[in-house]
C-alpha cells in the first residue's frame, strides 16, 4: 500500500493536467459572478455563462490557466463593457483558452486597446461565435506580446473602427518583434493568427482608415473566408512609434470584400501591405472599392514619430540605400516585398541598437484570382499614396500580378495559374505560378528553375476548432433524395443525414421562390411552404400544391451547439408536381372517315405557365383498323408509331382522319409534366363513324369471281 501510494503522488507531480474537466456555473453574467467562477476553475476547466443582459465596470481575468469561457449563445448573453483605462476581458498567459458564444457591446469604452486583450504567453487562444454590436474605442480585440498562435471565428462585428490590433512585439523573447525576421515566414504552417469565418460591417465613422484588422507591428496573420462590409484589412512596416519593427507577412485569399452604399462610408481600397510580405488570391471585391489591394512604403515622403521619425530618402542607416535615382533609399526597412534579415546588427549607440539587421532578402508579394464583382481582374498595384511610392515598390520585382488574358502564360513576368503539366519549363527569376494540380504556389528561384511548393494553405477548417464541427457534416449540406414530385399536390424530399459533436440536430427544408437558382418565375406556383426545423427528422413532403407548377427548395442542418451551427444549403433545387392523369375526350361531327375532337379531358393540368401537353393513343378499334389500332394521333391528325405531345389548344382543334367506316374507336391521353414525367394513360373516350362497313379484301385475293352459287 504505501507502495502504491508514492507511486500515485509520482505519477500526480508528473502529470498535473486536470483529466476530469469540470464546468463552473456563473450565478450570473455579471463581472463580480464571471469572476469568482474563473478563479475556481483550473486547467482544462469549462465556465458557463448564463444568459442575461450585463455591465462589466470592473475586469474580468484569465490569468495562468487555460479554460472555456461560454456563454449561452449570442444574443441570449449579452455583455456590455463601460470601463476607461484597460480591457473588461484580460486573458494572459493563459494558452488553450476559448471564449465564446455571447453578444458584446461597448458604447462607452474609452481606451486605445480592445475592450478583449489577449496577452503574454498565450498560444493556442481561440475567440468564437461572439457579435459585436456596438463599437466606441479605437479596438475590440487586441492581440499583444507573444499570443502569436490563436484563432478568431464565425465572429459577426459591427465596427466603427478596428475590429481586430495585432502587434507581438515580445515575439519569443525579442522586445521588438526582431525574431520575425530572423525566421522562415513559413506559408501554411500553424505558428499564424487566424481570422476566418467572419463577418465585419463598418459603420458610424467616416474616415477610411480603420479597418477590420490592423497589425500596426510585429506579427502575421491568416484572412480567409471572411465577409467585409465597408471595410479592409492592413498591416504596417516600420513606420510606427515604438521603434517596432513592421509586419512580417500576410495572407489574405477567399474572402468577400462589399460595399453598402447605404450607410454613407468613405471608401477608398480593399487592402493595404504596408510592410513584409503577402499572398493575396482568390477574393471578389465590390466595384464600389476605389482599388482592390496595394503595397506601399510608408516612409517615402513621410516621417513618423518616434525613433522611425524619418523619411526613407538615402541617409538612414535602417533602409538600404541602393536604389539611386527616383528612389535612393530603396529598400526601406521592412517594406512591401522584404523579408529575411542577414542577421548583422546595425551599430551600437543608435535608438535601434540591435534591433534592426540590414541586407533583408526579396520577398515579393504574389496576388491571383482576384476578380471584381463581374469577373474582371482585380490586380494589385502600388498607389501613389506619397510621392514616388511607386518607385520604391514596383511591380515584377516588389509584387507580382496575375493577368487572366496572358495565356498561354510564358513565365517571364507576373503570376501564372494552371495545371502541374501546363507550367512552362523556362522562366524568368521572381516570377511564380499557381499550380492547380497539387493547390500550391511554384516559384522561379533561379532562371528556369521551379521550387516547388513555396506556399500553400494551412487547414480549413482550422483545428482549434476541436472535436465540435463549425456546422453539422456535410458542410455544406446535400441531398440524399432530391426533391421530387409524389403527387398532383405534394413534393417529397430527403436531406442528408449528418452528423455532429452535439445532438440532436435540426433539418429545416426551405422553400425559396426568390433564389436565383430558381427556374423561370412564370411556372411558379404557390401554396409552398418551408418545414421549419424538424428534430431528427431528414425528410419533409410539401403539401396543398398546384398541379404540374414548378416549386424550389434547399436544406439545411443546425445542431445543438451553445450557439447552434447551421450548415451551408444545399443546392436549390426546382421541381415539377406531377401531372393529373387526363379524363375522357370528347368528340363531335363524327364523318365516314373523320371525327373531331371535341374536348380534351384536361383534368386541371395547367394551359399555360407551364403549358401541360398530351399524348393520344387509340386503343379500341371495332371492327379491326390495322392502320389506327395502338397508334398515336400526330398533329395533322394522322396516326403515327411514336408520341406526339400537343397543347390541349392544339388538340382541342384536330380533325383524325384516315379512319375506317361505321367504327367504333376508343382513344385515351397521357400527360407530360415539367420535369418530363409522364402520367399513365387516362380513361378511354370513344367515338363512331358513319355509313356503311366496308369489310377489307381478303389478303391476296384480286379480281376473283365466284358464279354458280345456289340461293337456297
Amino acid at each position: 500500500m504505501y507502495l502504491l501510494i508514492r507511486l500515485s503522488l509520482f505519477l500526480l507531480l508528473l502529470f498535473p493536467y486536470n483529466t476530469y474537466a469540470a464546468t463552473h456555473v456563473a450565478d450570473s453574467c455579471s463581472d463580480t459572478h464571471v469572476q469568482a467562477a474563473i478563479d475556481a476553475a483550473i486547467d482544462g476547466d469549462t465556465v458557463t455563462i448564463p444568459s442575461g443582459n450585463c455591465t462589466w465596470d470592473d475586469q474580468v481575468k484569465i490569468s495562468n490557466k487555460g479554460i472555456t469561457l461560454q456563454g449561452a449563445g449570442e444574443g441570449v448573453t449579452t455583455i456590455t463593457c463601460d470601463r476607461s483605462g484597460s480591457p473588461c476581458l484580460y486573458i494572459k498567459d493563459a494558452s488553450s483558452t476559448s471564449i465564446g458564444d455571447f453578444s458584446w457591446t461597448q458604447p462607452d469604452y474609452d481606451y486605445w486597446s480592445g475592450s478583449i486583450e489577449i496577452t503574454g504567453d498565450t498560444l493556442d487562444w481561440r475567440i468564437h461565435d461572439i457579435t459585436l454590436i456596438d463599437q466606441s474605442g479605437e479596438r475590440f480585440i487586441s492581440i499583444f506580446k507573444n499570443a502569436y498562435r490563436g484563432l478568431i471565428d464565425h465572429c459577426t462585428m459591427t465596427i466603427s473602427y478596428t475590429g481586430i490590433h495585432i502587434r507581438l512585439n515580445n515575439y519569443k523573447g525579442s522586445s521588438k518583434g526582431e525574431e520575425f525576421w530572423l525566421e522562415d515566414i513559413d506559408w501554411g504552417g500553424p505558428d499564424w493568427i487566424f481570422i476566418e469565418d467572419n463577418t465585419f460591417h463598418r459603420k458610424g465613422h467616416g474616415s477610411y482608415l480603420w479597418s477590420a484588422v490592423d497589425c500596426d507591428g510585429p506579427g502575421k496573420y491568416v484572412f480567409r473566408e471572411n465577409t467585409c462590409i465597408n471595410t479592409k484589412v492592413i498591416n504596417h512596416g516600420y513606420d510606427y512609434n515604438g521603434c517596432y519593427r513592421g509586419s512580417r507577412g500576410i495572407d489574405v485569399y477567399n474572402n468577400t470584400f462589399e460595399v453598402n452604399s447605404e450607410d454613407g462610408i468613405e471608401i477608398y481600397r480593399a487592402g493595404y501591405v504596408m510592410g513584409g510580405t503577402a499572398m493575396v488570391h482568390d477574393n471578389v471585391y465590390s466595384t464600389d472599392y476605389t482599388y482592390a489591394f496595394g503595397p506601399y512604403a510608408p516612409r517615402v515622403g513621410y516621417a513618423y514619430g518616434g525613433c522611425n521619425s524619418h523619411t526613407c530618402d538615402g541617409t538612414q542607416i535602417e533602409d538600404g540605400n541602393t536604389g539611386g535615382g527616383n528612389n535612393p533609399g530603396y529598400p526601406c526597412r521592412d517594406q512591401p516585398g522584404q523579408g529575411l534579415d542577414s542577421g548583422a546588427s546595425l551599430g551600437a549607440g543608435e535608438p535601434w541598437d540591435g534591433c534592426f539587421l540590414e541586407d533583408q532578402a526579396l520577398e515579393p508579394i504574389y496576388g491571383w484570382n482576384n476578380t471584381w464583382e463581374g469577373g474582371a481582374d482585380a490586380n494589385i498595384d502600388a498607389p501613389y499614396v506619397y510621392t514616388g511610392n511607386r518607385y520604391y515598390v514596383a511591380e515584377n520585382r516588389d509584387y507580382y500580378n496575375y493577368d487572366s488574358t496572358d495565356t498561354p502564360w510564358a513565365g517571364t513576368d507576373g503570376v501564372g495559374v494552371g495545371t502541374q503539366a501546363a507550367r512552362p519549363a523556362t522562366c524568368t527569376t521572381g516570377v511564380a505560378y499557381w499550380d492547380t494540380t497539387n493547390s500550391q504556389l511554384d516559384k522561379c528561384t533561379a532562371t528556369n528553375t521551379w521550387t516547388e511548393g513555396v506556399y500553400e494553405t494551412y487547414t480549413y477548417p482550422h483545428p482549434l476548432i476541436g472535436t465540435e464541427p463549425l456546422a453539422p457534416q456535410p458542410n455544406p449540406m446535400t441531398w440524399a433524395t432530391e426533391p421530387a414530385g409524389a403527387t398532383t399536390t405534394t413534393i417529397s424530399m430527403t436531406g442528408s443525414t449528418c452528423t455532429d459533436a452535439t445532438t440532436p440536430i435540426d433539418y429545416t427544408f426551405n422553400y425559396d421562390p426568390d433564389s436565383d437558382d430558381c427556374g423561370t418565375d412564370a411556372d411558379i406556383g404557390t401554396g409552398g411552404t418551408d418545414s421549419g426545423a424538424q428534430e431528427s427528422d431528414t425528410t419533409y413532403t410539401d403539401e396543398t400544391l398546384q398541379t404540374n407548377q414548378a416549386y424550389c427548395y434547399a436544406c439545411t442542418a443546425t445542431d445543438s451547439y451553445g450557439t447552434p451551427q447551421t450548415n451551408t444549403a444545399s443546392s436549390t433545387v426546382t421541381v415539377y408536381t406531377l401531372a393529373a392523369t387526363p379524363t375522357a375526350t370528347t368528340y363531335e361531327n363524327e364523318g365516314d372517315t373523320t371525327a373531331e375532337i371535341l374536348a380534351l379531358g384536361a383534368n386541371g393540368n395547367p394551359a399555360a405557365t407551364p403549358e401541360t401537353t398530351f399524348a393520344l393513343q387509340m386503343v379500341t378499334c371495332t371492327p379491326a383498323d390495322t392502320d389506327w389500332q395502338d397508334k398515336w394521333i400526330q398533329s395533322d391528325g394522322s396516326a403515327g408509331a411514336s408520341e406526339a405531345w400537343m397543347s390541349a389548344t392544339t388538340i382541342n382543334a384536330l380533325t383524325i382522319s384516315g379512319l375506317e367506316t361505321a367504327t367504333t374507336y376508343g382513344i385515351k391521353a397521357k400527360a407530360i409534366n415539367g420535369d418530363s414525367i409522364e402520367t399513365a394513360l387516362g380513361s378511354e373516350g370513344q367515338f363512331a363513324t358513319t355509313g356503311a362497313y366496308v369489310s377489307p379484301p381478303l389478303a391476296g385475293v384480286k379480281g376473283l369471281r365466284i358464279t354458280g352459287m345456289s340461293t337456297r
